[in-house]
C-alpha cells in the first residue's frame, strides 16, 4: 500500500487508480514484484492506451481528488 500511494490514488480497500508515465509504470511494477508473494498475491493493472478510450461513470460518492500524478 505504501508503494502504491506514492504514485496512485487510494480509492477503496485495495483499489488504486491514477495516470502515470510508462517509465513510472515500469518502475512501480519492479518495486511491487520485489515485495509481493507471487504464490499468493495478485496485482491487476488495467492499462488504457489513450484518453480517447477512457470513459468513467460513477454512481454514488464521487472522488475528492483533483490532481493527476505523472
Amino acid at each position: 500500500m505504501k508503494v502504491l500511494r506514492q504514485k496512485l490514488f487510494h480509492i477503496h480497500n485495495s483499489v488504486f487508480e491514477g495516470e502515470i508515465s510508462e517509465k513510472s509504470f515500469q518502475d512501480l511494477k519492479g518495486q511491487l514484484s520485489k515485495i509481493i508473494n507471487e504464490e499468493s498475491d495478485k496485482i491487476i493493472f488495467y492499462v488504457i492506451p489513450s484518453h480517447k478510450c477512457l470513459r468513467q461513470e460513477i454512481l454514488g460518492v464521487k472522488s475528492t481528488y483533483t490532481t493527476i500524478i505523472s
